[in-house]
């Protein structure tokens, strides 16, 4: 498997998954969704959601053709795959998320970091040091990853095509967007590691964080609710604040 170095920090893998196992995920996601076995959940970014994966050996992941471990086997290999890129030990790897997610027609992320403030200020995401995402499709408009790579140095724009992986330091360093998702859902498996175990980071920190992020998780549901009150009258946010019909992005 190729690493292919767009930065110093940021790596690209193509074919990490077959177009088979890709498939079957998003087979598999919405299956359990329509069986009321896993939801969709708000995330911060507009009109995207994250939810989880079944369980090892689940009856439905042995039936669309998956090992009953793939998602057990595929987090060991995002972990080894993120610490190997950045030059660190997986052993030394502590996940600080794993899961999957959904970027909807109209979806899209503003440019940010994914540990900091976009100034570089620390906040309760600290420890989303690094970010490694798997792409599982390619078949919508849009949805590019665009970096302002090494404090702007280098200015990136990826189409990500399915079984492709990024893995990157996910902070000011390396601020980045996505572009508005157009015409399909597009999905991905994402995840943040740290190479800091929680107890290294003082305990004062770590309650500041705390409060910190319950404040961001009460102003997320406000935002939420005006979302929704947007996608239930047909409408669609786009990134400059204009509302728009979404079969504009349909």
């Amino acid at each position: 498997m190729e690493k292919i170095e767009l930065s110093e920090d940021i790596f690209q893998y193509n074919n990490f998954i077959t177009d088979f196992e890709a498939k079957s995920c998003i087979d598999l996601l919405n299956l359990k969704v329509q069986k009321n076995e896993m939801k969709w959940h708000d995330i911060s970014f507009y009109e995207s959601y994250s939810s989880g994966y079944p369980q090892p050996n689940d009856p439905d992941m042995i039936a669309s053709g998956l090992p009953g471990d793939f998602f057990i086997v595929l987090e060991q290999r995002f972990k080894e795959v993120t610490a190997i890129a950045q030059g660190l030990d997986p052993k030394n790897m502590h996940k600080i998320g794993f899961h999957t997610q959904k970027w909807a027609p109209g979806a899209y992320a503003h440019y940010h970091s994914d540990n900091s403030s976009n100034d570089g200020t620390e906040s309760a995401f600290t420890r989303s040091r690094y970010a490694t995402f798997l792409y599982l499709n390619d078949d919508y408009d849009g949805g590019l990853i665009n970096f302002k790579a090494n404090y702007g140095e280098k200015v990136l724009s990826i189409k990500p095509k399915t079984g492709m992986l990024l893995t990157f330091h996910g902070g000011f360093k390396n601020l980045h967007e996505v572009t508005v998702v157009k015409k399909s859902n597009r999905y991905t498996i994402g995840s943040f590691w740290d190479d800091r175990a929680e107890e290294d980071y003082p305990q004062d920190i770590r309650d500041k964080w705390a409060k910190e992020l319950a404040e961001t998780r009460r102003l997320q549901e406000e935002q939420y609710k005006e979302w929704g009150a947007i996608r239930e009258n047909k409408q669609r946010l786009l990134p400059n604040g204009k509302i728009i019909d979404e079969l504009e992005v349909l």
